[in-house]
């Protein structure tokens, strides 16, 4: 079956950059050190919002959207990330995991 093809406000370049910066702020930190993100894009025209919910031994992503400049939601843009989003914070989980093991 072929994959869906979507239709986005953002380029893939632009989707990139997002995750990009998503991951540098996460794999930067601790676990306790993590903080939502509430940020705007003015080369993008956008307001990129994160949440997370942190438990004892993992984060989870509690909301993830891409809003347009008059702060409307972007679906479709909003659902790409959250896929992304949720690989990437499977993977951070999975190496603090791994992490703590050889504590």
């Amino acid at each position: 079956m072929a994959a869906l093809k979507i239709t986005c406000f953002l380029d893939e370049t632009q989707m990139t950059s997002l995750t990009d910066f998503i991951s540098r702020q996460l794999f930067g930190c601790t676990k306790d050190e993590i903080e939502d993100i509430d940020t705007c894009f003015d080369t993008m025209n956008i307001r990129l919002c994160v949440e997370y919910s942190i438990g004892l031994e993992t984060i989870e992503l509690r909301q993830a959207e891409i809003l347009d400049s008059d702060w409307n939601l972007i679906d479709a843009d909003s659902a790409v990330l959250r896929s992304r989003l949720r690989r990437m914070i499977e993977n951070y989980n999975y190496t603090q995991k791994q992490s703590a093991a050889y504590c």
